[in-house]
């Protein structure tokens, strides 16, 4: 249980992470057809040319959305307590 639960953290942690910065190379793309302005990590940046690190990382976004829902379908015990209504403790309380 303790396992899965780090690594539950683990893993919302950086989808977290991966889904808001591709919102942001999202916006990149849309605003460099326009040649606007965008802030990455609070630096801006004029009419940027597309780094090969934004397909880079939108592999790794997709790649991690598959990871994460493969564990929260073969790891059972992943979800945290608080979202299980139903524990063992309460049920076995409400039948005894």
């Amino acid at each position: 249980m303790e396992t899965c639960t780090w690594r539950y953290a683990l893993f919302v942690c950086l989808f977290v992470f991966f889904f808001l910065s591709f919102i942001v190379e999202y916006h990149v793309i849309e605003c460099y057809n326009q040649k606007c302005f965008y802030s990455v990590f609070f630096l801006r940046h004029p009419n940027p040319l597309l780094p090969p690190f934004l397909l880079l990382h939108s592999t790794l976004s997709l790649f991690l959305f598959f990871i994460f829902f493969y564990c929260l379908i073969w790891c059972p015990t992943l979800y945290p307590s608080f979202l299980l209504l139903n524990s063992r403790n309460t049920r076995t309380k409400r039948f005894k």
